[in-house]
């Protein structure tokens, strides 16, 4: 079959864009986004031919109709599956097994499963663009290993190691997140601004964990044991919004770190040296 055969080539756009996101040096962040960019614009062709194969056509109306279709088909199926799973359970006769019949039929009610599987349809770009981004990260971490391993090493520079995230993106975050909690959950507003979230959450949770680490190993004693307990209630207590806590403590410290380099900067440009203490100044003012 031409399609299977087809999909031997869907890393293709992808290493092209890393390749030369490499050969020109660009910065690790930059080059993980020409690799992500490269798989997403993948899926694009692949979905595109979908549709072709499938529609016929790309006009508007008839993409809209497949969409429904096949999220009614996956409503449909879920339904089917929690049918079979309350019968199972209401043959079972048991105490459990009533038990196990209620809490299907409370927690997989129609209403819930349509309101999932919509959600999840609106979320289709932030998911794919996720999925894209995590693989190109680890893409672009192989590669960087297979250099220092075989070379070439000059590859390997110091921008191709450091994984930094912008102060705007970091901002767009906070914003969006602030958003979420105030708009209506039902409306097309509330969608786009959860695509733009979830699309920022795994750059911004990963730099949350990186001022986590440093943290925790400095923090002793009652800090140290507040911290940890206080981590392993959001892990257990809290988890659908444990990433999204994460990624604001990471927006946060970019910002901070932002924030830090301009007043030093600053502090250079009026002849201030920042590293410098205030004993030393002290000990300048009283010689004059």
């Amino acid at each position: 079959d031409i399609w299977m055969c087809l999909l031997s080539l869907v890393f293709l756009p992808s290493a092209i864009l890393l390749c030369a996101a490499t050969r020109t040096a660009k910065r690790r962040t930059t080059a993980i986004c020409f690799a992500a960019g490269g798989l997403i614009l993948s899926v694009a062709i692949a979905v595109g031919l979908l549709l072709w194969r499938e529609c016929g056509s790309f006009g508007r109306e008839t993409i809209a109709n497949y969409v429904n279709e096949l999220r009614e088909g996956l409503i449909g199926w879920l339904i089917s599956m929690r049918d079979e799973m309350l019968q199972i359970a209401a043959e079972d006769g048991t105490e459990a097994g009533q038990r196990l019949h209620d809490m299907i039929a409370e927690s997989s009610s129609d209403v819930v499963l349509r309101s999932t599987v919509v959600t999840t349809f609106h979320l289709l770009p932030a998911l794919v663009t996720v999925v894209c981004s995590v693989v190109a990260f680890a893409a672009q971490q192989m590669l960087s290993f297979f250099y220092e391993a075989i070379g070439p090493r000059g590859a390997v520079t110091s921008d191709s190691r450091v994984f930094t995230v912008s102060v705007t993106a970091a901002v767009i975050y906070a914003v969006t997140f602030l958003l979420m909690l105030f708009l209506d959950p039902n409306s097309m507003a509330t969608a786009v601004v959860q695509n733009i979230c979830l699309m920022l959450l795994p750059a911004l949770c990963l730099m949350g964990v990186l001022w986590t680490i440093p943290m925790l190993h400095r923090a002793r004693g009652g800090l140290g044991f507040l911290l940890n307990l206080f981590l392993v209630f959001m892990v257990c207590c809290y988890p659908s919004g444990a990433l999204y806590i994460l990624a604001m403590w990471g927006a946060y410290h970019v910002v901070m770190a932002a924030i830090h380099k301009r007043m030093v900067e600053k502090l250079i440009e009026r002849g201030i040296d920042p590293n410098r203490r205030d004993d030393d100044q002290n000990d300048d003012d009283e010689k004059l």
